[in-house]
C-alpha cells in the first residue's frame, strides 16, 4: 500500500478516541458502576433512547455510546483500507461480517423484559437467531485472517482484518459481563481485550505513517537480531500478565500483591529491553523513540501504580463509596498500563521492521501483487 496522509491521520485519530474509551471503562469500574444500566445491547429497554444521565448510569451509559462509536468508525476504516490494498471482496465480506454481527447481537435485546417492553421473542428464539448469525459472524472473521495471512496481504489489511471482529466479540464480553453481574474473569478478559484494540490501532496508525514506508532496513547478524527480537516479545508476554493480574484485582478475583510482585518482574525486563535498543542501535531514530518512550512509561506507570495503591488500598481500603483521589488514581494507571502496552507493541513492530532479515519478514512492508 501507498502512504496516504488522510488515512494515517484517521488511523491516529481512532486510536486516540480508543484510548478515551479505555479512560471511559476505566471510570465506570472506579465508579461501581458496571450494573447501572442492567440490560444489553439495550440500554433500559431501548436501542437508541438516552437514559437520565445520572449517578452511574452517566458512566456505564456514556461508556457504551463511545463504544457503539468506535465500533462504527471501525467498520469505515476497515473498509477503507480494504479498498487501498486493492482486495474489493474482503471489503465485501468484513461489511457482510457486521451486519451478521449486528443480527446476531438484536435479538437478545429483543428478548429482555425490561421496563420499556415486554419480551419480543422467547429466549429460545432469540438463542436460535443468536447463534446462527453468530456463526456466520464468526466463520467469516476466520476465513478473512486465513485469507490475509496465506496470502500475505499488506500488513495494514492484516491489522484491520484482526481489529474488526476485536472490537465486535469487545462488544460481546461488555454485554456478558453486565447480563451475567460482573463476573470478575470475564470484566478482566473484556479489559484485556479493550486495550489489546487499542494497540492494533496504535500499530495500524505506525505502519500507515511516511516513516514507516520509508524505513532504511539495518543488516544485522542473524543471532543479535534474534535475540532483540526475543527481548521485544518477551516484553509483550510478561505486559500481558501485568493486565490481567491487574484486571483481575480490579473486579475482586484475587490479591493485589501478585500485580506488585509481578510488576517487579516487568519493570526489569523493560528496562532490560528498552536499554539494549538503545546500546546497540540508539543513533537510529525508528528504534531510539521507541526505546525511550517505552522506558519513559515504564517510570510514570510506576508512579501511578504507586499512587492508586495507596489511594485505595491504604488510605480509602475501607471507603463507603469510591473516592475522587482513588478514581483519578486508578483510571490515569489504567491509561498508563494502555499507553504502555501499546508503546511495546510499537517497538517490537520497529525491531521487527527495521532490523532486515529472514525472522523480520512478517512485519516488513514490501510492495506486492495481493489477490482479492
Amino acid at each position: 500500500m501507498q502512504y496516504s496522509r488522510g488515512l494515517h491521520r484517521f488511523s491516529v485519530g481512532l486510536a486516540a478516541a480508543t484510548l478515551v474509551l479505555i479512560v471511559a471503562g476505566a471510570f465506570v469500574t472506579s465508579n461501581d458502576a458496571g450494573l447501572a444500566v442492567p440490560d444489553w445491547p439495550t440500554s433500559f429497554g431501548s436501542f437508541y433512547r438516552m437514559p437520565p444521565m445520572v449517578a452511574g448510569i452517566k458512566y456505564e451509559h456514556g461508556h457504551r455510546m463511545i463504544a457503539e462509536t468506535i465500533g462504527l468508525v471501525t467498520v469505515v476504516l476497515s473498509f477503507i483500507v480494504m479498498r487501498f490494498a486493492g482486495l474489493r471482496r474482503a471489503a465485501i465480506q468484513m461489511m457482510a461480517m457486521t451486519a451478521l454481527f449486528i443480527a446476531a447481537v438484536v435479538p437478545v435485546g429483543l428478548a429482555q423484559n425490561t421496563a420499556a417492553h415486554k419480551p419480543l421473542l422467547s429466549p429460545g428464539t432469540a438463542l436460535a437467531y443468536t447463534g446462527v448469525f453468530g456463526f456466520g459472524a464468526l466463520m467469516t472473521a476466520i476465513i478473512l485472517v486465513v485469507r490475509a495471512f496465506l496470502q500475505k496481504w499488506p500488513i495494514e489489511a492484516k491489522i484491520v482484518v484482526i481489529a474488526l471482529p476485536a472490537v465486535m466479540l469487545q462488544g460481546v464480553l461488555g454485554g456478558i459481563t453486565v447480563l451475567t453481574f460482573l463476573p470478575w474473569y470475564v470484566s478482566s478478559l473484556h479489559a484485556t481485550l479493550g486495550q489489546t484494540f487499542f494497540s492494533l490501532l496504535c500499530l495500524l496508525a505506525l505502519v500507515t505513517s511516511q516513516a514507516w514506508k520509508q524505513t532504511r532496513h539495518l543488516p544485522v547478524p542473524g543471532r543479535k537480531d534474534r535475540v532483540i527480537r526475543m527481548h521485544a516479545y518477551g516484553t509483550i508476554a510478561a505486559l500481558y500478565v501485568q493486565l490481567m493480574l491487574g484486571a483481575a484485582f480490579r473486579h475482586n478475583g484475587i490479591s493485589v500483591k501478585w500485580h506488585i510482585l509481578w510488576a517487579a518482574a516487568v519493570t526489569l525486563l523493560i528496562a532490560a529491553t528498552g536499554f539494549r535498543v538503545l546500546i546497540e542501535y540508539g543513533k537510529y531514530k525508528g528504534l531510539r523513540v521507541p526505546a525511550v518512550t517505552v522506558v519513559s512509561m515504564l517510570l510514570i506507570q510506576l508512579a501511578l501504580g504507586l499512587a492508586a495503591y495507596m489511594t485505595r488500598v491504604v488510605w480509602n481500603a475501607n471507603a463507603p463509596q469510591p473516592v475522587l483521589s482513588m478514581v483519578l488514581s486508578t483510571v490515569a494507571h489504567v491509561a498508563g498500563g494502555a499507553i504502555l502496552l501499546a508503546t511495546a507493541w510499537l517497538l517490537t513492530a520497529q525491531v521487527s521492521h527495521t532490523l532486515a532479515g529472514k525472522s523480520a519478514d512478517v512485519l516488513q512492508f514490501r510492495p506486492h501483487a495481493v489477490s482479492a
